[in-house]
């Protein structure tokens, strides 16, 4: 008849191996993405129930937003934008390239908004621009984290 191939009981023994060659900074920087998104989903939430107190505190950053309706899109893209970290965390942590290659990238544009936060003086920004300058240089350039992602 058919033959078939035991490929179960091999994915179980590549991926038990593959978990124990995870390196430990892969590790710190998944849950540091899962915590920006439980941070960025609470943000978000907290927009779309609060919307009055939501506008103050947006003036307060100089966005002068008048309609509810872009309030509540606000609300929801800051939502979304954490499930989406939470995706990039997850894999991160499973060890997939293209967490990897997303990491790089949303580091390098937190990088460019942290200096243009700098630039008007929010210096509270420096410890989000070393951790993502530190995320940018060990997935892209250590040799462990590149092996572990091969």
């Amino acid at each position: 008849m058919y033959a078939v191939k035991k490929r179960s009981s091999n994915k179980k023994e590549i991926s038990s191996k593959h978990k124990k060659d995870i390196p430990l900074s892969v590790k710190v920087i998944s849950v540091y993405y899962f915590i920006i998104a439980f941070f960025s989903v609470l943000a978000g939430v907290y927009i779309l129930i609060f919307k009055d107190f939501s506008r103050i505190i947006l003036e307060g950053y100089g966005l002068s937003i008048t309609s509810s309706g872009m309030l509540s899109g606000i609300g929801i893209l800051v939502a979304a934008l954490g499930v989406f970290y939470i995706f990039i965390g997850k894999d991160l942590w499973r060890v997939r390239n293209w967490a990897r290659v997303v990491a790089i990238i949303v580091s390098s544009l937190s990088i460019l908004d942290s200096l243009v936060n700098l630039l008007y003086g929010e210096f509270s920004v420096i410890f989000f621009l070393l951790i993502d300058g530190l995320i940018i240089w060990y997935l892209a350039f250590n040799k462990d984290a590149k092996k572990a992602f091969s």
